[in-house]
């Protein structure tokens, strides 16, 4: 309300929530989303992100939300801590990773002088200045650090973040606003699927057994009727992946399971970005860990430098199914021999 007759305010507002059914507009925002992400091919680390409409943009805030809004779970981050639906560590990173969008945003739109969401390359140095970053030489680097570089690593830090928490809300939203039947089935002794999600049969047991952090990969490997992984786990697993460190790296069980999961049939590419996005990979090789949204200021790339190599390793793995031999015949060839 602004200005005007408050009352005629309230008539519409009630009148608006009598008509809304939460169901049908879970689905299609949901819905939405997938197809929005679609068009950014699904990765929130392209060189040139839209910091509104990409995955783990503003937009993915709003969706969670407009979606609990509907649902009655409030209005704000903090109505959703209250009503038990994240909690206040939660709530406070991503008001700064909300923040940090925000701010870019708002620079965007001042330098170009319009309407301008896209960290377009001719954008990124002006904006990163704005904040204060300068092109640099620092002692751990190889070479030249671009002011934009470095303004860049921080928003894909943001986006990665985003799209987890995204993740993680909607899953939990959509258990209250499209309740189903409870379907348990046992997968072992650790694991069950809950309603086509991986989830532990206890909510201790990552923290306990640090090799059921590779194991759970590999079981969505081996039972592709998995859809993903449950809210809970994956809220677990962010609480614990720092486990995955120095120990973890010289256990041979957790190097076997590794080569297992790379041995599979199917979906290795898969695998290795689900664990890219949950913030695994990095930990487990280091190596991989400081080149995690890296990107290098040019017009030869399209994505981060973690996000290049695995799409190669995707190309690669296409030359292993017999399905597209037809695409490179010789690559498709060479790659059976080997």
């Amino acid at each position: 309300y602004l200005t005007g007759h408050a009352a005629l305010v309230t008539t519409f507002a009630d009148a608006f929530k009598a008509h809304l059914d939460p169901k049908a507009f879970f689905t299609g925002k949901t819905l939405e989303m997938h197809q929005r992400h679609s068009k950014f091919d699904n990765s929130p680390y392209s060189l040139e992100p839209n910091c509104k409409e990409s995955p783990g943009g503003l937009r993915d805030l709003q969706v969670i939300l407009w979606v609990a809004k509907a649902a009655g779970y409030g209005e704000s981050w903090d109505d959703l801590a209250k009503n038990g639906l994240a909690t206040p560590f939660e709530i406070k990173q991503i008001q700064r990773n909300e923040s940090l969008l925000f701010q870019i945003r708002a620079r965007l739109h001042l330098i170009a002088g319009r309407r301008e969401d896209r960290l377009i390359f001719d954008m990124q140095n002006a904006v990163a200045e704005s904040f204060g970053y300068v092109t640099s030489t620092p002692p751990s680097a190889k070479g030249v650090v671009r002011a934009s570089e470095q303004l860049m690593r921080e928003y894909y830090k943001s986006a990665k973040a985003v799209g987890l928490f995204n993740e993680i809300l909607l899953k939990l939203l959509k258990e209250l606003a499209l309740p189903e039947v409870i379907q348990i089935k046992p997968i072992n002794a650790r694991f069950e699927s809950y309603n086509g999600l991986l989830s532990a049969k206890s909510n201790t047991l990552l923290q306990r057994n640090p090799s059921c952090i590779f194991e759970m990969f590999l079981l969505l490997q081996q039972h592709p009727e998995l859809t993903g992984i449950s809210a809970t786990l994956l809220r677990t697993l962010q609480r614990v992946k720092n486990l995955v460190n120095r120990d973890f790296r010289q256990d041979p069980k957790n190097k076997a399971l590794f080569i297992e999961m790379l041995k599979q049939p199917n979906g290795v590419t898969e695998t290795l970005k689900r664990m890219n996005r949950y913030g695994i990979l990095g930990n487990y090789i280091p190596a991989f860990g400081r080149i995690v949204g890296q990107m290098q200021h040019d017009l030869f790339h399209v994505y981060t430098v973690d996000e290049h190599i695995l799409h190669v390793l995707g190309n690669l793995e296409r030359f292993s199914i017999k399905t597209f031999s037809h695409e490179f015949p010789l690559c498709s060839k060479l790659f059976a021999s080997f």
